[in-house]
């Protein structure tokens, strides 16, 4: 048997290519999350009462397994706690104080030596994420969530995983990719 046989023979790959189709058409097209809930259940809908009809019933299956991934990829990317910190980071840069956890092992990035290309000497850069607790601002603490990128600039900080940090340094919104 062929592999390309064997691919099409396996089991989960309509599934991986329906759940795919699903997330797809949720990134492309700007369609709000109870649609794709009902797609979901309309597809189910057809599945039981076709179930004699093996072609609507499959149909139906095939709707179902496109909107829920749908349903899950527009929940995940698209709605978020009334507290997070991307409500309160705008587009312009601002100086805030954070508190929060590193979630991941830093990266850390050594300065270019002796790249010909470069008149002005790089720095060296440690890269993290922060699971946001609390913005501290003066005497007040404010309960956020959400996830920041840390750039630091300079030597290597010795901080690993789990580690909790307070943070003081400007923070601004990612440019959007269309």
């Amino acid at each position: 048997m062929s592999w390309q046989n064997s691919i099409l023979r396996a089991p989960l790959v309509p599934v991986a290519v329906l759940a795919t189709t699903g997330i797809v058409l949720d990134r492309m097209l700007t369609i709000d999350w109870p649609v794709w809930g009902g797609v979901a259940v309309a597809g189910l809908g057809l599945w039981l009462l076709a179930l004699r009809n093996t072609r609507f019933a499959i149909f139906g299956l095939a709707m179902t397994l496109a909107g829920v991934a749908a349903l899950h990829h527009h929940v995940h990317r698209n709605i978020f706690p009334p507290d997070d910190i991307g409500f309160i980071v705008g587009d312009e840069p601002k100086l805030m104080r954070l508190r929060g956890r590193v979630i991941d092992e830093p990266t850390f990035n050594p300065p270019a030596v002796g790249d010909p290309l470069r008149s002005i000497p790089d720095a060296a850069r440690t890269y993290a994420v922060l699971d946001i607790e609390a913005l501290l601002d003066g005497g007040a603490e404010h309960n956020v969530s959400g996830r920041v990128a840390l750039t630091i600039v300079g030597a290597k900080p010795t901080m690993r995983a789990g580690d909790g940090l307070e943070v003081t340094g400007w923070i601004q919104k990612p440019p959007r990719n269309r």
